[in-house]
Protein backbone atom coordinates (compact mmCIF):
# COMPACT_ATOMS: atom_id res chain seq x y z
CA UNK A 1 0.00 0.00 0.00
CA UNK A 2 2.84 2.43 -0.66
CA UNK A 3 0.77 4.62 -2.99
CA UNK A 4 -2.31 4.58 -0.77
CA UNK A 5 -5.91 5.21 -1.73
CA UNK A 6 -6.77 8.57 -0.12
CA UNK A 7 -5.59 12.17 -0.09
CA UNK A 8 -2.95 12.67 2.59
CA UNK A 9 -4.63 14.16 5.65
CA UNK A 10 -1.34 14.82 7.44
CA UNK A 11 2.16 15.48 6.15
CA UNK A 12 3.34 12.14 4.72
CA UNK A 13 7.12 11.99 5.26
CA UNK A 14 7.13 10.76 8.87
CA UNK A 15 4.53 7.99 8.36
CA UNK A 16 6.52 6.73 5.35
CA UNK A 17 9.71 6.83 7.42
CA UNK A 18 8.00 4.74 10.11
CA UNK A 19 6.78 2.32 7.43
CA UNK A 20 10.33 1.81 6.16
CA UNK A 21 11.62 1.14 9.69
CA UNK A 22 8.78 -1.30 10.40
CA UNK A 23 9.44 -3.01 7.06
CA UNK A 24 12.90 -4.00 8.33
CA UNK A 25 12.00 -4.38 12.02
CA UNK A 26 8.22 -5.06 12.27
CA UNK A 27 6.51 -2.98 14.98
CA UNK A 28 9.82 -2.32 16.71
CA UNK A 29 9.36 1.03 18.46
CA UNK A 30 12.86 0.79 19.94
CA UNK A 31 14.27 1.15 16.40
CA UNK A 32 12.26 4.38 16.00
CA UNK A 33 13.51 5.72 19.33
CA UNK A 34 17.13 4.95 18.41
CA UNK A 35 16.73 6.64 15.03
CA UNK A 36 15.28 9.76 16.69
CA UNK A 37 17.97 9.79 19.38
CA UNK A 38 20.60 9.74 16.62
CA UNK A 39 18.75 12.58 14.87
CA UNK A 40 18.72 14.48 18.16
CA UNK A 41 22.50 14.11 18.55
CA UNK A 42 23.01 15.20 14.93
CA UNK A 43 20.77 18.21 15.55
CA UNK A 44 23.04 19.35 18.39
CA UNK A 45 26.05 19.03 16.04
CA UNK A 46 24.19 20.98 13.34
CA UNK A 47 23.27 23.75 15.80
CA UNK A 48 26.95 24.02 16.72
CA UNK A 49 28.07 23.99 13.07
CA UNK A 50 25.55 26.61 11.90
CA UNK A 51 26.21 28.89 14.86
CA UNK A 52 30.00 28.57 14.47
CA UNK A 53 29.75 29.61 10.82
CA UNK A 54 27.67 32.69 11.63
CA UNK A 55 28.94 33.83 15.04
CA UNK A 56 32.16 31.92 15.76
CA UNK A 57 33.49 28.94 17.73
CA UNK A 58 32.57 30.07 21.24
CA UNK A 59 29.01 30.95 20.24
CA UNK A 60 28.64 27.55 18.56
CA UNK A 61 29.62 25.75 21.75
CA UNK A 62 27.22 27.88 23.83
CA UNK A 63 24.35 27.23 21.40
CA UNK A 64 25.02 23.47 21.46
CA UNK A 65 25.08 23.59 25.26
CA UNK A 66 21.75 25.40 25.34
CA UNK A 67 20.20 22.74 23.10
CA UNK A 68 21.41 19.98 25.43
CA UNK A 69 19.92 21.77 28.44
CA UNK A 70 16.49 22.40 26.85
CA UNK A 71 14.47 19.37 27.92
CA UNK A 72 11.75 19.26 25.19
CA UNK A 73 14.40 18.51 22.54
CA UNK A 74 15.27 15.28 24.38
CA UNK A 75 11.68 14.66 25.52
CA UNK A 76 10.31 14.43 21.94
CA UNK A 77 13.05 12.03 20.80
CA UNK A 78 11.16 9.16 22.45
CA UNK A 79 7.73 10.10 21.12
CA UNK A 80 6.08 8.79 17.95
CA UNK A 81 5.70 12.27 16.48
CA UNK A 82 7.41 14.07 13.57
CA UNK A 83 8.90 16.73 15.87
CA UNK A 84 12.47 15.42 16.11
CA UNK A 85 12.60 14.42 12.42
CA UNK A 86 11.27 17.81 11.34
CA UNK A 87 13.82 19.69 13.45
CA UNK A 88 16.68 17.56 12.14
CA UNK A 89 15.67 18.06 8.49
CA UNK A 90 15.17 21.79 9.03
CA UNK A 91 18.60 22.18 10.62
CA UNK A 92 20.27 20.10 7.90
CA UNK A 93 18.69 22.31 5.24
CA UNK A 94 19.71 25.40 7.20
CA UNK A 95 23.32 24.19 7.37
CA UNK A 96 23.60 23.75 3.59
CA UNK A 97 21.75 27.00 2.83
CA UNK A 98 24.07 28.91 5.19
CA UNK A 99 27.10 27.39 3.46
CA UNK A 100 25.60 28.26 0.08
CA UNK A 101 25.10 31.88 1.13
CA UNK A 102 28.63 32.16 2.52
CA UNK A 103 30.55 30.22 -0.14
CA UNK A 104 28.38 31.04 -3.22
CA UNK A 105 28.36 27.40 -4.37
CA UNK A 106 25.39 26.27 -6.45
CA UNK A 107 25.59 22.67 -5.20
CA UNK A 108 25.07 23.82 -1.61
CA UNK A 109 21.98 25.71 -2.77
CA UNK A 110 20.82 22.49 -4.45
CA UNK A 111 21.40 20.38 -1.33
CA UNK A 112 19.74 22.91 0.97
CA UNK A 113 16.71 23.35 -1.31
CA UNK A 114 16.25 19.59 -1.77
CA UNK A 115 16.32 18.91 1.98
CA UNK A 116 14.03 21.90 2.57
CA UNK A 117 11.48 20.29 0.23
CA UNK A 118 11.68 17.04 2.19
CA UNK A 119 11.40 18.97 5.48
CA UNK A 120 8.18 20.56 4.19
CA UNK A 121 6.77 17.07 3.61
CA UNK A 122 7.47 16.39 7.29
CA UNK A 123 6.48 19.80 8.70
CA UNK A 124 4.68 22.01 6.12
CA UNK A 125 5.58 25.19 8.06
CA UNK A 126 8.98 25.00 6.29
CA UNK A 127 7.20 26.08 3.08
CA UNK A 128 7.22 29.64 4.41
CA UNK A 129 11.02 29.60 4.43
CA UNK A 130 11.12 29.62 0.63
CA UNK A 131 9.46 33.01 -0.08
CA UNK A 132 11.13 34.56 2.98
CA UNK A 133 14.56 33.43 1.82
CA UNK A 134 13.95 34.61 -1.75
CA UNK A 135 12.81 38.01 -0.44
CA UNK A 136 15.94 38.22 1.73
CA UNK A 137 18.21 37.38 -1.22
CA UNK A 138 16.61 40.12 -3.33
CA UNK A 139 16.96 42.69 -0.53
CA UNK A 140 20.57 41.87 0.36
CA UNK A 141 21.69 41.66 -3.28
CA UNK A 142 19.54 44.52 -4.61
CA UNK A 143 22.67 46.25 -5.97
CA UNK A 144 24.05 43.01 -7.44
CA UNK A 145 20.96 41.38 -8.91
CA UNK A 146 23.01 39.27 -11.31
CA UNK A 147 23.95 37.11 -8.29
CA UNK A 148 20.31 36.28 -7.50
CA UNK A 149 18.86 34.23 -10.44
CA UNK A 150 20.68 30.94 -9.71
CA UNK A 151 19.79 30.62 -5.98
CA UNK A 152 16.24 31.86 -6.56
CA UNK A 153 15.61 29.42 -9.40
CA UNK A 154 17.03 26.57 -7.32
CA UNK A 155 14.87 27.53 -4.31
CA UNK A 156 11.76 27.52 -6.52
CA UNK A 157 12.40 24.52 -8.75
CA UNK A 158 13.95 21.90 -6.44
CA UNK A 159 11.32 22.00 -3.65
CA UNK A 160 8.61 22.24 -6.33
CA UNK A 161 9.72 18.88 -7.74
CA UNK A 162 9.70 17.23 -4.30
CA UNK A 163 6.38 18.70 -3.20
CA UNK A 164 4.88 18.39 -6.68
CA UNK A 165 5.41 14.62 -6.52
CA UNK A 166 3.13 14.46 -3.49
CA UNK A 167 0.60 16.82 -5.10
CA UNK A 168 0.53 14.61 -8.19
CA UNK A 169 0.12 11.50 -6.03
CA UNK A 170 -2.82 13.13 -4.22
CA UNK A 171 -4.50 13.88 -7.54
CA UNK A 172 -3.89 10.37 -8.90
CA UNK A 173 -5.43 8.62 -5.89
CA UNK A 174 -8.12 11.17 -5.01
CA UNK A 175 -8.75 13.24 -8.15
CA UNK A 176 -8.31 16.36 -6.04
CA UNK A 177 -5.60 19.03 -5.89
CA UNK A 178 -4.10 19.05 -2.39
CA UNK A 179 -0.56 20.43 -2.15
CA UNK A 180 0.72 18.21 0.70
CA UNK A 181 -2.01 17.40 3.21
CA UNK A 182 -5.62 18.34 3.88
CA UNK A 183 -5.61 19.28 7.58
CA UNK A 184 -4.38 22.87 7.30
CA UNK A 185 -7.88 24.37 7.29
CA UNK A 186 -9.07 22.72 10.49
CA UNK A 187 -5.76 23.51 12.21
CA UNK A 188 -6.24 27.17 11.25
CA UNK A 189 -9.82 27.14 12.57
CA UNK A 190 -8.74 25.50 15.85
CA UNK A 191 -6.36 28.39 16.48
CA UNK A 192 -8.59 31.24 15.26
CA UNK A 193 -12.06 31.20 16.77
CA UNK A 194 -14.05 32.91 19.57
CA UNK A 195 -12.97 30.27 22.13
CA UNK A 196 -9.22 30.31 21.35
CA UNK A 197 -6.74 31.71 23.85
CA UNK A 198 -3.57 31.25 21.87
CA UNK A 199 -3.40 27.46 21.98
CA UNK A 200 -5.64 24.83 20.40
CA UNK A 201 -9.40 25.08 21.07
CA UNK A 202 -11.86 22.23 20.56
CA UNK A 203 -14.57 23.53 18.22
CA UNK A 204 -18.31 22.94 18.74
CA UNK A 205 -19.38 19.60 17.30
CA UNK A 206 -15.93 18.02 17.75
CA UNK A 207 -15.08 15.35 20.33
CA UNK A 208 -11.49 16.50 20.73
CA UNK A 209 -10.22 13.03 19.78
CA UNK A 210 -7.55 13.31 17.08
CA UNK A 211 -8.56 9.95 15.61
CA UNK A 212 -12.09 11.27 14.94
CA UNK A 213 -11.11 14.71 13.68
CA UNK A 214 -11.01 13.99 9.96
CA UNK A 215 -14.46 12.38 9.96
CA UNK A 216 -15.96 15.08 12.19
CA UNK A 217 -14.66 18.05 10.19
CA UNK A 218 -15.92 16.50 6.95
CA UNK A 219 -19.32 15.66 8.45
CA UNK A 220 -19.84 19.19 9.80
CA UNK A 221 -18.67 20.90 6.58
CA UNK A 222 -20.97 18.72 4.45
CA UNK A 223 -23.93 19.32 6.75
CA UNK A 224 -23.45 23.11 6.57
CA UNK A 225 -22.95 23.20 2.79
CA UNK A 226 -25.57 20.56 2.08
CA UNK A 227 -23.44 18.55 -0.33
CA UNK A 228 -20.61 16.03 -0.46
CA UNK A 229 -17.19 17.70 -0.39
CA UNK A 230 -13.73 16.77 -1.64
CA UNK A 231 -10.87 16.99 0.91
CA UNK A 232 -9.68 20.28 -0.66
CA UNK A 233 -13.19 21.71 -0.29
CA UNK A 234 -13.39 20.65 3.37
CA UNK A 235 -9.97 22.28 3.86
CA UNK A 236 -11.18 25.54 2.28
CA UNK A 237 -14.40 25.44 4.33
CA UNK A 238 -12.47 25.51 7.60
CA UNK A 239 -10.01 28.14 6.39
CA UNK A 240 -12.99 30.34 5.50
CA UNK A 241 -14.56 29.55 8.89
CA UNK A 242 -11.48 30.87 10.67
CA UNK A 243 -11.19 33.88 8.36
CA UNK A 244 -14.84 34.77 9.01
CA UNK A 245 -14.07 35.06 12.72
CA UNK A 246 -11.11 37.36 11.93
CA UNK A 247 -13.20 39.57 9.60
CA UNK A 248 -16.21 39.83 11.89
CA UNK A 249 -14.34 40.31 15.17
CA UNK A 250 -11.06 42.13 14.42
CA UNK A 251 -10.61 43.38 18.00
CA UNK A 252 -11.03 39.87 19.40
CA UNK A 253 -8.53 38.64 16.82
CA UNK A 254 -6.04 41.32 17.85
CA UNK A 255 -6.46 40.22 21.47
CA UNK A 256 -5.93 36.62 20.34
CA UNK A 257 -2.65 37.57 18.62
CA UNK A 258 -1.49 39.14 21.88
CA UNK A 259 -2.36 35.90 23.70
CA UNK A 260 -0.36 33.93 21.15
CA UNK A 261 2.64 36.24 21.51
CA UNK A 262 2.49 36.00 25.30
CA UNK A 263 2.37 32.21 25.49
CA UNK A 264 4.79 31.78 22.58
CA UNK A 265 7.73 33.36 24.43
CA UNK A 266 6.96 32.31 27.99
CA UNK A 267 8.52 29.39 29.86
CA UNK A 268 5.44 27.17 30.15
CA UNK A 269 5.51 24.10 27.90
CA UNK A 270 2.03 23.56 26.43
CA UNK A 271 1.42 19.87 25.71
CA UNK A 272 -1.02 18.52 23.13
CA UNK A 273 -0.07 14.85 22.73
CA UNK A 274 2.27 14.24 25.67
CA UNK A 275 2.99 16.18 28.87
CA UNK A 276 6.60 17.04 29.70
CA UNK A 277 5.80 17.38 33.43
CA UNK A 278 4.65 13.74 33.55
CA UNK A 279 7.80 12.51 31.79
CA UNK A 280 9.97 14.42 34.27
CA UNK A 281 8.32 12.51 37.11
CA UNK A 282 9.16 9.11 35.61
CA UNK A 283 12.44 10.11 33.93
CA UNK A 284 14.35 12.11 36.58
CA UNK A 285 17.38 12.85 34.37
CA UNK A 286 15.15 15.10 32.23
CA UNK A 287 15.18 17.53 35.16
CA UNK A 288 18.86 18.22 34.53
CA UNK A 289 17.86 19.91 31.26
CA UNK A 290 16.70 22.98 33.14
CA UNK A 291 16.93 25.89 30.67
CA UNK A 292 13.53 27.52 30.04
CA UNK A 293 12.34 28.57 26.59
CA UNK A 294 12.21 32.28 27.46
CA UNK A 295 15.88 32.27 28.50
CA UNK A 296 16.94 30.85 25.12
CA UNK A 297 14.75 33.37 23.27
CA UNK A 298 16.42 36.22 25.19
CA UNK A 299 19.79 35.07 23.86
CA UNK A 300 18.25 34.76 20.40
CA UNK A 301 17.39 38.48 20.50
CA UNK A 302 21.04 39.26 21.25
CA UNK A 303 22.14 36.98 18.41
CA UNK A 304 19.82 38.61 15.88
CA UNK A 305 20.98 42.07 17.01
CA UNK A 306 24.53 40.99 16.15
CA UNK A 307 23.38 39.82 12.73
CA UNK A 308 21.89 43.21 11.89
CA UNK A 309 24.88 45.11 13.30
CA UNK A 310 27.71 43.00 11.88
CA UNK A 311 25.83 41.74 8.76
CA UNK A 312 27.17 38.17 8.53
CA UNK A 313 25.65 35.84 5.93
CA UNK A 314 22.62 34.59 7.88
CA UNK A 315 19.62 34.95 5.58
CA UNK A 316 18.67 31.28 5.93
CA UNK A 317 18.78 31.56 9.73
CA UNK A 318 16.49 34.61 9.72
CA UNK A 319 14.10 32.95 7.24
CA UNK A 320 13.94 29.78 9.39
CA UNK A 321 13.19 31.77 12.54
CA UNK A 322 10.57 33.98 10.87
CA UNK A 323 8.79 31.08 9.16
CA UNK A 324 8.44 29.28 12.52
CA UNK A 325 7.26 32.46 14.25
CA UNK A 326 4.67 33.25 11.57
CA UNK A 327 3.40 29.66 11.50
CA UNK A 328 2.69 29.68 15.21
CA UNK A 329 1.04 33.12 15.08
CA UNK A 330 -1.11 32.09 12.09
CA UNK A 331 -2.21 28.79 13.67
CA UNK A 332 -1.70 28.30 17.42
CA UNK A 333 0.95 27.73 20.10
CA UNK A 334 2.08 24.52 21.73
CA UNK A 335 5.49 23.06 22.57
CA UNK A 336 5.64 20.92 19.44
CA UNK A 337 4.94 23.81 17.11
CA UNK A 338 7.28 26.33 18.73
CA UNK A 339 10.16 23.81 18.83
CA UNK A 340 11.13 24.75 15.26
CA UNK A 341 11.45 28.35 16.51
CA UNK A 342 13.96 27.29 19.16
CA UNK A 343 16.37 25.44 16.85
CA UNK A 344 17.38 28.43 14.63
CA UNK A 345 17.35 30.68 17.71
Amino acid sequence: GWLGTEIFYRAPFYPYLLSIIFWFTPNNLLAVYIMQLVMGICSVVLIYSICRRIYGERAGLIAAGFSLLYSPLTFFETKILPTTTGIFLGLLSLYFLTRAEQEKKWYYWMAGAAILGVAALCRPNYLLMIPLLIFGILVVHRRQLRETPVPILILILIPSVTIGTVTLRNYVVGKDFVLISANGGITFAQGNNPWARGSIAVLPGFSGEVTNQRHEETQIAERVTGRKLKPSEVNRFWFKWGLTFIQEKPLEYLRLLLYKGAILFNNHELGSNYLLAVDKEVTPWLRFAFLPFGFIMAWAVIGFARIFLERPAALALIAAFMSSFLTVMIFYVNSRYRMTLMSPA
